[in-house]
């Protein structure tokens, strides 16, 4: 009886270590992606990618992953605005891709990171598609957030600042 309830207690743990989300079926991720409206993110690498294609397949592995999510687009250009309405499809979601043109001269990151929290609830999962480093100063410290103690995958590394690598960051 005594290595029963053991087996049962590790069990427990196990799967209180896997997450709550693994026990609930139905759960759909609320997800906010902020998209980098600059004309850096039209820049193409030696292997003839840019950096807004990098930044399309990077979103497109998260959310096949997360398998049921609902997604708001927030575009980071001068002034950063909500575009369109939540989607819950790749299709969808890769056909409003299609305009997202990085056309802006610049991107208020900070500004379109301050929209997502106004628009996302706290389990929301920021997404950040950008080729500029993320402010340190608007990562959340570690133990903290629904994505804490996550290791990206290397195509959603942080990228380093602007010039020093062709990286997309995506928190």
């Amino acid at each position: 009886l005594a290595l029963l309830l053991e087996l049962l207690a590790i069990l427990l743990l196990v799967l209180a270590a896997t997450s709550p989300r693994v026990l609930r079926a139905g759960y759909t991720a609320a997800v906010v992606v902020v998209l980098d409206d600059s004309y850096s993110m039209q820049a193409v690498d030696a292997d003839g990618e840019s950096a807004r294609q990098r930044a399309v397949a990077a979103l497109e592995d998260e959310l096949r992953a997360l398998r049921r999510y609902s997604v708001r687009r927030i575009a980071a250009g001068a002034q950063p605005q909500v575009v369109g309405d939540p989607m819950d499809r790749w299709a969808e979601v890769e056909a409003a891709l299609d305009n997202w043109r990085c056309a802006s001269a610049s991107a208020d990151l900070t500004g379109a990171i301050a929209l997502a929290g106004e628009i996302g609830d706290p389990r929301s999962r920021l997404l950040v598609l950008s080729d500029h480093a993320i402010p340190d100063a608007l990562r959340e410290p570690a133990g903290v957030g629904p994505t804490a103690g996550a290791t990206p995958p290397p195509a959603t590394t942080p990228a380093a600042p602007p010039g020093a690598t062709g990286d997309v960051a995506m928190e």
